[in-house]
């Protein structure tokens, strides 16, 4: 149940919500603070902003955000401190630090182990830092992530290791460059850049690439794999 407090807190956000001009996404998506510990609220000549501790919880269209401590920084973002988690229909996003731009639908994720999957594309990435836009489903990490597709399928699961990754979830394309380093079943490719086209369950390796297969080695300009649903095909 919540308490008085907190009742005229969501109140007075809403009131402020009415009153103050809305940018373009704002109006499609209306900002939904849910729960809130501690909090308090300052207005500002241009931004009203409100500092919330001891637990935040936002909701964004089909969105939900949470963290520990946020600010939330009037119809322009979100800054969340400790803990963090988002989910919608297609994603979910752990992280120890993000920052959400509420007109843009975009994440910056940091932290130890930043962590984000795609249930609709079997795609799990984890590493230090990544971007997210919910709009665009476009993903991107860099600084040695480790990129899982056909996540959580241990038999067909394919990890890509590299300087720097994204992924375009409308095209299921893959993109990898930076001592690109793949494991599929027991065959382990390298290269400096490298292109995953899921649809077609095609990797295509550049920039001097190198398979190993049990005792067999292959090198060219370009090397091709083919898959199937299950397996490596050739």
């Amino acid at each position: 149940m919540k308490s008085p407090a907190n009742k005229i807190f969501v109140f007075l956000i809403s009131a402020i919500l009415a009153t103050l001009p809305q940018l373009a996404s704002a109006e499609k998506f209306p900002l939904i603070i849910e729960h809130a510990g501690n909090y308090e609220f300052i207005r500002g000549i241009e931004k009203d902003t409100i500092f919330i501790t001891d637990s935040a919880v936002f909701r964004h269209g089909d969105g939900i955000i949470m963290a520990d401590t946020a600010i939330y920084i009037k119809n322009e973002a979100i800054i969340l401190r400790r803990d963090v988690f988002a989910q919608d229909s297609t994603f979910s996003l752990w992280a120890d630090h993000a920052v959400y731009d509420l007109n843009k639908m975009t994440f910056r994720a940091f932290g130890d182990n930043v962590i984000m999957i795609s249930r609709p594309d079997s795609l799990k990435a984890v590493g230090p830092n990544a971007y997210y836009c919910r709009d665009s489903t476009i993903l991107r990490m860099a600084d040695r992530p480790s990129v899982f597709f056909n996540f959580p399928d241990s038999a067909r699961m394919v990890q890509i290791d590299a300087d720097r990754v994204a992924f375009e979830a409308e095209s299921k394309i893959g993109y990898a460059d930076g001592n690109v380093i793949i494991t599929q079943e027991e065959t382990q490719s390298e290269s400096e850049r490298a292109i995953l086209y899921g649809d077609a369950n095609i990797l295509v390796l550049y920039d001097n690439p190198r398979a190993r297969r049990a005792k067999s080695t292959i090198t060219g300009d370009t090397l091709i794999f083919y898959s199937n649903d299950s397996t490596l095909e050739r």
